[in-house]
C-alpha cells in the first residue's frame, strides 16, 4: 500500500512539473493550490489537438498489435502482406505520429495569471493527450521574439530553461489584451 501511495505521488508530480529536461525556474503545484486563476489566453483549437493525440495513441497499439501477427503470416509463407511492405508502412507511419505528438505536447492550450499578478499557468497536453499545467512566476517569462513572415506558432521561453512551448499567432485568442502584453509582451502583432 506504502509503494502505491509513492508510485502516484512521483506521477502526479511529474504531471504537474511538466514534461521537460531543463526545467528552470518552475513553482510546484503544491505551492498554488487553492489560488484562482485568471486565463488571458486560449488556443482555440486545443481539443482537436487532445483528438489527435488520443488517436495517435490507438494508431501506435494497433501498428504494435498486428506487426507481430504479420510476421507470423510472412514466417508460415502465407502471402498476406508483404513482410517488407509492412515494416516501412509502419515505420513511416511511426515518425509521422511521433513528430506530431511531439509538436502537439509544446502547444500551449491556455495561459492564466493568479490574483496577486505574480505567477502564470501553462496549460499543455500530455503523450495521453491530458491537461498538464507548468507554474512559472510571471518575471522568470520571456518577451516572445519577432520573427517576420507568416508564422503560425511562436516561441514561448522562460528564463533559465532550453525548453519551449508554442503560442499560436494566427489561431489562439486573447481574452484580456492588458495581461497578455504584461505577461508576454506580444499584444501588437494579435
Amino acid at each position: 500500500m506504502l509503494r502505491c501511495a509513492a508510485v502516484a505521488t512521483q506521477q502526479h508530480r511529474f504531471i504537474s512539473l511538466g514534461k521537460f529536461k531543463n526545467q528552470g525556474e518552475v513553482i510546484p503545484a503544491k505551492q498554488v493550490e487553492g489560488q484562482h486563476f485568471e486565463r488571458f489566453y486560449v488556443f482555440s483549437y486545443i481539443i482537436h489537438a487532445r483528438m489527435l493525440l488520443r488517436t495517435q495513441m490507438f494508431v501506435t497499439g494497433t501498428i504494435i498489435c498486428l506487426f507481430p501477427v504479420t510476421a507470423l503470416l510472412y514466417i508460415a509463407h502465407l502471402p498476406l502482406l508483404s513482410f517488407q511492405q509492412v515494416l516501412v508502412a509502419s515505420g513511416i507511419s511511426s515518425g509521422i505520429l511521433f513528430i506530431i505528438g511531439h509538436l502537439m505536447q509544446r502547444i500551449v492550450g491556455m495561459l492564466s495569471i493568479n490574483e496577486k499578478q505574480d505567477i502564470v499557468k501553462v496549460s499543455s497536453l500530455s503523450r495521453l493527450g491530458k491537461r498538464v499545467d507548468i507554474y512559472l512566476p510571471a518575471k522568470s517569462v520571456l518577451p516572445l521574439e519577432d520573427v517576420p513572415g507568416p508564422d503560425i506558432f511562436m516561441k514561448f521561453h522562460w528564463q533559465d530553461s532550453s525548453d519551449y512551448f508554442l503560442l499560436s499567432k494566427r489561431f489562439g485568442k486573447v481574452l484580456d489584451n492588458n495581461q497578455f502584453e504584461r505577461v508576454v509582451g506580444w499584444g501588437r502583432y494579435l
